[in-house]
């Protein structure tokens, strides 16, 4: 990246910028990576004719910035021209229509529009996610969602010239919602009769019947209002969100993108399960409950939640983990009995899980039991022992 601009010789500007699009000084001096792509994006896998329409399409909301602001975002016109096609087998035409894209854009030259709509993919389930990526996960404005001022104007042109069935406040609106749900960690309203993707529009319910009638409309509440719900959300929260979007998005004409959030959500709930993250695991769970119940694969459609890993927690913290992950039947077994006779764990906080069924990373239905098998730390306990304890906690009533 090129040196940036002395704050100091520049603090003026970025606060005019900042009043402009009605965001923090701090927003316009930071250093943007402008080729990142999302997570659920790389995951989807996109053929090279979306990626190369969304690329065309940050060119052109790239090239409405001044080179001041583009200098705020340690950029230059002269970086932005060098890294048009990286990462991309572009063709020398393909090539030659970015940097027309970029150099039009820059000077307002309306003909960008017609050169982007030439690179609308084929692929009509693949049109409207482009936008979507462009409002959800713009490396220029992440925060701001690309609304109002000539940003927000080149955003709305740009989605006319490719032909997008929805429209950038209606992106950001499901979008933030969404955001705002696994935020607040309200799993039993998170469904897709909330939100529904098709394969060429979004079809948009009532927000109200997402949130109980809290939020109201938010088409209504202008981008201010956005920017401060969406903050409810960090990062995690917002990949979750759009690995979710694109994964009900495209499960009708690209079940294999199903598979691969699905896998990627399931190695991300073991994690907050090993962390002991247990709001996130249940947001996450939430999310692969759903999609699993979307998709066509037989090895997800049952799968209900993730056991998480319960070895070495105290007891207490262990069933409070397994009931984040969405089990409501947990057993106990002293695996270390004196003289056969459970000892009753009355401190839970000061016994230790040893072991546990089904096992960590398994799949299972919400009302499967799951066994804990706690002793005092320490104790020695014999593994053939407490399996044989374990199995006969199973068979018991709960």
């Amino acid at each position: 990246m090129p040196r940036r601009a002395d704050p100091t010789a520049s603090h003026y500007l970025v606060y005019a910028y900042s009043v402009l699009f009605h965001l923090p000084p701090a927003f316009f001096e930071r250093n943007v990576n402008l080729l990142e792509t999302s997570v659920a994006f790389d995951l989807a896998d996109p053929p090279h004719s979306v990626r190369l329409a969304q690329r065309a399409m940050l060119l052109a909301l790239a090239s409405s910035l001044t080179a001041d602001q583009l200098q705020g975002f340690g950029l230059t016109g002269a970086s932005v021209g060098n890294a048009l096609a990286e990462g991309l087998d572009a063709s020398a035409s393909e090539i030659e229509t970015l940097g027309l894209i970029w150099k039009l854009g820059q000077e307002s030259d309306d003909r960008w529009r017609s050169l982007l709509s030439r690179l609308r993919p084929e692929e009509p389930e693949w049109v409207d996610l482009i936008g979507v990526e462009m409002v959800a996960y713009n490396p220029l404005f992440p925060e701001s969602l690309s609304l109002t001022g000539r940003v927000g104007l080149r955003t709305a042109g740009a989605f006319d010239a490719l032909g997008l069935e929805i429209t950038p406040l209606e992106v950001a609106d499901s979008y933030s919602e969404m955001c705002a749900e696994i935020a607040r960690h309200k799993t039993s309203t998170m469904s897709m009769n909330a939100i529904r993707v098709s394969s060429t529009a979004l079809r948009m319910l009532d927000v109200a019947t997402v949130t109980g009638g809290i939020a109201g409309s938010w088409i209504d509440k202008g981008s201010g209002a956005l920017i401060g719900f969406f903050e409810a959300a960090d990062d995690r929260d917002r990949d979750l969100a759009l690995a979710w979007w694109y994964a009900t998005a495209l499960h009708d004409a690209q079940p294999s993108v199903t598979t691969r959030v699905l896998r990627h959500l399931k190695v991300t709930a073991q994690e907050h399960a090993r962390k002991g993250e247990r709001d996130r695991l249940r947001a996450t769970n939430a999310v692969i409950a759903d999609l699993a119940g979307t998709d066509s694969l037989h090895e997800d459609r049952d799968a209900s939640s993730l056991v998480p890993d319960a070895i070495n927690l105290p007891l207490d913290a262990a069933i409070n983990l397994a009931g984040a992950a969405g089990f409501t039947d947990v057993r106990l077994v002293d695996a270390y009995p004196t003289n056969g006779v459970q000892r009753e764990p009355m401190m839970r906080s000061r016994w230790v899980v040893r072991y546990q069924k089904p096992s960590a990373g398994e799949s299972a239905a919400a009302d499967s039991a799951v066994v804990l098998a706690y002793s005092r730390p320490g104790e020695r306990v014999r593994d053939h022992i407490a399996h044989q304890l374990m199995e006969e906690r199973l068979r018991k009533p709960s």
